[in-house]
């Protein structure tokens, strides 16, 4: 044994040469045993009020990106004579003395701290969990101080987790299920902790509610094949009962590249980040080139992590907990796809299907994408059918193609979306492979050919009226269930013909014809191009034929659907029987020239017309619109867009509307906002709608009402100027004219008023982490739980932004600030919004009319200091 010669210094140990060891101690040694137990309760006190009690916080990846979509917070004792004691020297002590609540409460203040001052300073944040001792129920009361602490520092109950371990269940069951479903009922996610650490895990889990397991690191220190399969099953097993999991002990790149094959949704451990001070984690997670989550994809992907990929059938932990096992070899070809902006981004794809793509010709994932985003051809366009039918159902659809001489079946189901994207779980099969598949479908080489050809097949049976559809390239469950066949054809020919082409399609689809006009053709079929809605709301030329299914006499047809080919619409339009033929009555000279009348529509139309190309830059307008804002021509806005010319109050309000018409999604009709002009402030009403040419959308056109004009001709129009465009509720014009009325009251009744105004804490923070829609409802449902506690007592609407105002006629300011609590108790008890977990909170300020006798100087001092309740907060 080599001498060890003890020198004071760091604590480190340096080989200086062979044989001889240098050990360095520290200053001081550490107390132990009875006397690191005196020392831990007679400073317990003062290394809670002096700072020696910290939170570090150890990062949580997400395996499947790569990003950290969380930290654990652990307690450390960081003494200013004897350095750091880890959790392990003083934990146990302050249990066995009943005394650890004290360290927790601590804990769960630093948490908070830490978290608002991120807030304060506008920067991104994660959920932090932290854990909690089974005393701390028994000698304190643990929600209410949760609860004080999240709202003394306005923090959002979902940006916490609750950790408890199973060993916290085993002596009073009755009373831990009162405590979990506590938690859950006030909002929180409840973690598992060291799950497999103990012997009763299993039927804690029978017993419990949990959102995550935290998986022991126990099962990764020993990485090998036994391990691995325990912990695939103990995934396969938590997705299956609809719980989330965490893998705690990842040491090694190779630990975390399984983890993320078998579908554990988050890692933790040190080859991710050791435990530190929160700032010093967020440089070093910087520094390391790690992203923080943002809460938008978390929920996001939350939502994704449902899937359980080990599934024989992974579409069923949608639905249910029935879904069967599947070994890795027996895997069926699984994959997340990302849909956004019409391109595709695999999030993660199984050994399997990876398999598959490269037996279709595709070299990788990365190919496929790359290919659907150069690709306008049918399928492209049979893939973005299938996701939105998908998204739209809430069903599997599935899609049948034909690639590298392969017959292919995919199926997708919509799982998750997020501001901007949408994300599916898709399932290829390549059927060419299974002759018994082949076999079972009838698919031969003729019925192969037939799929590659038409898209839709449909069986009209012509003496019970009913048709059936037996083949569909895109499909869901309910597609091959008998129907009217008239009442379906009709209803088809309203959605999704070109409406220029719908009284020739219901003609061409008569079924009291039909029969004779088949027989009657030389080739025994008929078929005739029709513009056909697609899924981005264009109208593209298909052709649809009708024939005799077997003989004549069973009055069975069949209907096919299929796209034409860009070549096949082009002679198309040069065969003049196919396209709008001219009269002798159109060549008579009675007959207005259509450009005539255009000019003439758009010289005396009485409110503002104008129409944009599919970029929303000004085509023209027309002479209301110039003389509205001034303009002696149109040169000064021909090729700008509303932004360029900067006239509107909410530019992003009328860009989304455009954007909506452009996309295909329908018209928008007197929507209320805002446009400088003249130098003033006026308010209008616009609706817009697109334009076609050969049925695609080319652009958009629209007029504008000039509300402030308007209002006192048309009550209609003055309810709408008065009404906010987002709640429905009054408008600062509609309140202000309120405050008037009370005014009057007050002025010939003594009759005393308050106004009430409301903030919501960091609204900023919604809109930037979940975009402006979901800041929309967020702003809608706060006003519903003002005006809901308003009631009848007062007026209540939308100030500006994410300012409320509630008009009440009283003198008691104890009554005020009984409705004030109302009000701050309903918005904190949302608890979701469209299935996205937040937590709300609001500031107020009021104000009696007598104490100031003046509208304008009562709303400033109001203003005034509602924002200095939110700059005390931050």
């Amino acid at each position: 044994m080599s001498p060890v010669i003890n020198v004071k210094g760091p604590g480190i140990v340096h080989a200086l040469s062979p044989g001889l060891e240098w050990c360095y101690m520290n200053d001081v040694m550490k107390p132990t045993g009875e006397d690191l137990k005196r020392y831990i309760l007679n400073n317990l006190d003062k290394a809670i009020d002096e700072g020696w009690i910290q939170a570090y916080y150890q990062p949580v990846m997400r395996t499947i990106t790569g990003e950290i979509c969380g930290m654990e917070a652990l307690a450390r004792w960081n003494d200013p004579q004897f350095g750091i004691f880890p959790p392990f020297s003083f934990i146990g002590i302050l249990e066995e003395e009943r005394l650890i609540h004290k360290i927790d409460s601590c804990m769960i203040h630093r948490i908070c701290e830490d978290y608002s001052r991120s807030l304060s300073g506008n920067e991104r944040t994660v959920p932090v969990s932290f854990n909690l001792s089974r005393l701390d129920f028994q000698l304190m009361d643990v929600h209410s101080l949760i609860e004080e602490e999240i709202r003394h520092h306005k923090i959002p109950k979902d940006m916490l987790r609750v950790e408890i371990t199973e060993s916290m269940m085993d002596e009073d069951s009755d009373t831990m299920h009162e405590v979990i479903d506590r938690f859950w009922d006030k909002g929180f996610r409840v973690w598992m902790d060291d799950f497999g650490s103990g012997y009763s895990s299993l039927n804690v889990l029978k017993d419990y509610h949990f959102d995550t397991l935290k998986i022991d690191m126990v099962f990764l220190r020993d990485f090998n094949a036994r391990s691995r399969e325990i912990v695939k099953s103990i995934v396969d097993m938590s997705k299956r009962i609809g719980v989330h999991t965490l893998a705690e002990g990842v040491e090694i790149a190779e630990q975390l590249d399984f983890l993320r094959s078998i579908g554990c949704e988050k890692a933790q451990g040190y080859h991710i980040g050791r435990p530190m001070p929160y700032y010093e984690c967020l440089t070093y997670l910087k520094e390391q080139g790690y992203v923080l989550e943002s809460p938008a994809k978390g929920q996001y992907y939350h939502d994704i992590g449902r899937i359980n990929i080990l599934s024989a059938t992974p579409f069923n932990s949608l639905e249910s907990d029935n879904s069967s096992p599947s070994t890795s070899e027996e895997q069926v070809p699984i994959a997340f796809v990302e849909y956004s902006d019409r391109k595709i981004k695999y999030l993660f794809a199984n050994k399997n299907y990876l398999q598959t793509i490269k037996k279709l010709g595709a070299d990788s994932l990365e190919a496929i994408e790359r290919e659907f985003e150069k690709c306008n051809g049918t399928l492209r366009e049979k893939f973005v059918s299938m996701m939105k039918g998908a998204k739209e159902t809430g069903e599997t659809v599935g899609l049948d193609f034909i690639r590298n001489n392969c017959y292919c079946f995919a199926q997708v189901r919509s799982i998750a979306d997020y501001p901007g994207g949408e994300a599916y779980l898709c399932i290829l099969n390549n059927l060419s492979e299974n002759t018994m598949i082949l076999k079972n479908s009838l698919l031969s080489d003729h019925m192969r050919s037939l799929c590659s050809v038409y898209e839709m097949i449909t069986l009209v049976d012509l003496n019970t009226g009913l048709s059936e559809t037996i083949y569909s390239s895109v499909k869901t469950k309910h597609d091959y269930n008998t129907r009217n066949a008239s009442e379906e054809l009709l209803d088809y020919a309203g959605h999704e013909i070109y409406p220029e082409d719908r009284k020739k399609f219901i003609e061409f689809t008569d079924l009291d014809t039909i029969e004779q006009r088949i027989m009657d053709s030389p080739t025994h079929h008929i078929s005739s191009p029709f513009r056909t809605r697609t899924s981005s709301g264009t109208y593209l030329w298909s052709l649809y034929s009708f024939l005799f299914d077997g003989d004549s006499s069973e009055r069975k047809i069949l209907s096919c659907f299929r796209r034409l080919s860009p070549e096949a619409v082009a002679r198309l339009h040069g065969d003049n029987t196919l396209t709008a033929e001219i009269t002798e009555k159109d060549k008579e000279e009675n007959v207005i020239d259509p450009v005539i009348l255009w000019k003439n529509f758009c010289n005396s139309y009485d409110s503002g017309f104008f129409w944009k190309d599919k970029d929303r830059r000004f085509l023209g307008v027309n002479r209301k619109f110039l003389e509205f804002f001034g303009f002696e021509s149109d040169e000064i806005l021909l090729g700008k867009t509303d932004e360029d010319m900067g006239w509107h109050v909410d530019p992003e309000h009328y860009r989304a509307d455009e954007e909506s018409v452009l996309s295909g999604d329908g018209q928008t009709f007197l929507v209320p906002g805002s446009v400088i002009c003249k130098g003033r402030i006026r308010s209008i009403l616009a609706s817009k709608m697109p334009v076609y040419h050969d049925g695609r959308i080319v652009g958009l056109m629209g007029y504008f009402i000039d509300a402030t004009d308007q209002k006192n001709k048309d009550i209609s129009i003055k309810q709408l100027l008065q009404a906010d465009n987002v709640t429905g509720t009054l408008n600062y014009i509609g309140l202000m004219e309120s405050l008037l009325r009370y005014q009057d009251s007050y002025a010939l009744d003594l009759k005393d008023f308050a106004v009430v105004m409301f903030d919501i804490s960091h609204f900023h923070l919604f809109s930037e982490n979940y975009g402006r829609e979901f800041s929309m409802r967020l702003l809608r449902e706060v006003s519903n739980r003002i005006q809901e506690v308003t009631g009848v007592r007062g007026v209540a609407g939308r100030f500006v932004t994410d300012h409320f105002m509630v008009v009440i006629q009283t003198d008691d300011k104890d009554a005020l600030k009984s409705f004030i609590k109302e009000v701050d108790d309903s918005v904190e008890a949302i608890a979701s919004i469209d299935g996205i977990p937040c937590s709300l909170y609001l500031f107020s300020s009021f104000g009696l009319f007598s104490e100031y006798k003046d509208i304008q100087t009562m709303l400033e001092s109001i203003e005034k200091k509602l924002k200095e309740k939110g700059e005390s907060d931050n």
